[in-house]
């Protein structure tokens, strides 16, 4: 279906979740776009520095997010080191923890991240 032909028949709920998902959809294909690694953010932009520069920092809520592996910033290390500690036993899981986890905003232990349904 077209867009308007959408509009026209869906009902409110249902078409704001397809304009949605069409916003999604045309931002993906922005090669410098990244989407914000703060979940509760939401936001995203364009960074043009791109590998240049890899620390994106979110306009909307100052998250550092790594333009080249689009996780919160890892603090300490270099994109490449990031990549060699990766290739190790223990810097894969850190790199599961990192991308799959987030600190608890009480008690900093590390938590499974849920994303609220959009």
């Amino acid at each position: 279906m077209e867009y308007d032909d959408m509009k026209r028949v869906a009902n409110v709920d249902l078409f704001e979740r397809y304009d949605y998902l069409c916003l999604h959809q045309a931002i993906r294909k922005m090669e410098d776009f990244r989407w914000c690694s703060n979940l509760i953010c939401g936001s995203g932009q364009e960074h043009f520095e791109r590998d240049s520069a890899p620390i994106m920092i979110c306009k909307a809520c100052e998250q550092k997010t790594c333009y080249k592996h689009a996780i919160p910033w890892h603090e300490g290390r270099t994109c490449a080191e990031y990549d060699i500690e990766k290739e190790t036993p223990d810097g894969s899981t850190r790199d599961a923890i990192e991308r799959e986890t987030k600190p608890c905003p009480k008690c900093q232990i590390r938590i499974f991240k849920t994303a609220t349904p959009a």
